[in-house]
Formats: C-alpha cells, sequence, structure tokens
C-alpha cells in the first residue's frame, strides 16, 4: 500500500508535536527557514501554536529542508510539517510517495520533531 511505504532513512520527517494534553492539532504560523533551504540539526525552522501555547519546531537532523503545508495550515497531531533530507531529488521522491498526515502512531521517536518553548 502506497501510505504503508516506509521513508528512506536519510529521510526525516519532522512532524506536528502535542503542545498540551487537550491539543488535536497545531497551526503553523510562520516558517522561520525557507523551503529547499538547508538546515542544521537544532535549527528552529517554524513556529507552531496551540490555542494555549506557541513554540518553534527545531530540525532533529541536518540537510535540505522540505516543507509539507503552508504558513497558516493547521495540522493534526503526529501530521507532517516537513520534510529533511540529503538532497531536493531524494526528497522528492520520498515526499511523491507519501501522504502528508499518515494515518496511526508516529513510526518512530527518531523521526518525530523536537520543541523549544519561547
Amino acid at each position: 500500500m502506497r501510505g504503508n511505504r516506509a521513508l528512506p532513512p536519510d529521510i526525516w520527517v519532522l512532524r506536528a508535536p502535542r503542545l498540551n494534553a487537550n491539543d488535536d492539532a497545531v497551526t503553523l504560523t510562520r516558517w522561520l527557514r525557507a523551503d529547499k533551504s538547508t538546515v542544521a540539526a537544532g535549527d528552529p525552522i517554524a513556529e507552531i501554536e496551540t490555542e494555549k501555547a506557541t513554540a518553534e519546531l527545531v530540525a532533529e537532523a541536518g540537510g535540505i529542508l522540505a516543507h509539507a503545508v503552508a504558513a497558516g495550515a493547521t495540522v493534526p497531531i503526529n501530521g507532517a510539517l516537513a520534510y529533511v533530507g540529503p538532497d531536493p531529488a531524494a526528497l522528492e521522491a520520498a515526499i511523491s510517495h507519501r501522504p502528508a498526515s499518515p494515518p496511526g502512531r508516529v513510526r518512530s521517536r527518531r523521526r518525530t520533531a523536537s520543541i523549544s518553548a519561547k
């Protein structure tokens, strides 16, 4: 099934984190890094918010950043916000085979986004 395909190990998915116990979605308020820009692990890449909290989304790995949603989009918890990979061609190939918000749980903690409180 197309939606259940595993991503290559060099592609990281930055997912919408739960900021509060009652959250079911986050809004990506603005991108701090441009689409297709190079990021390093730990770089703040976007601002996200819920009704009660605002936080920065931080890259877990270095590479090329690919936005999965536009600024202002509301994304369910664990939905894909962005991808990080070694080059634009690898990202495009991986993303074209994955839904933006896969059902079920996050595949692994290693591939989830970090947040930092403002």
